[in-house]
């Protein structure tokens, strides 16, 4: 799935950093600073870290960071989880590529 993604974002011109689980996204944010990223695409359900801790912590550097969360939960709860954890939005699973890539847009440029 990374990968799908990946190649459907570079296919509209971003540049894609991939990390397996939030610990990892938060390692890589310290490590390359905020200007690095426009936007991060969070998954909720990772191990080790998920993706709500792992938005707590990046806001906590980078308050003005864009987060959106993706999960397989299209619920209301699922999004409302999403913005009470400082995301700017929420994506359901399966992806729909044009929401997405609107998504990017809005909140990544």
């Amino acid at each position: 799935n990374q990968m799908v993604l990946a190649d459907i974002l570079e296919s509209e011109g971003a540049r894609v950093v991939m990390t397996c689980n939030g610990r990892e996204a938060l390692e890589r944010f310290e490590q390359d600073g905020r200007t690095a990223f426009n936007l991060v695409l969070m998954d909720i359900s990772m191990p080790e870290m998920d993706g709500h801790e792992a938005t707590r912590l990046i806001l906590s550097q980078a308050p003005d960071m864009p987060i959106i969360g993706q999960s397989a939960y299209a619920m209301a709860e699922e999004r409302a989880a999403c913005l009470a954890s400082g995301m700017v939005s929420h994506i359901a699973k399966p992806i729909d590529v044009e929401e997405l890539v609107q998504k990017v847009r809005q909140y990544g440029l």
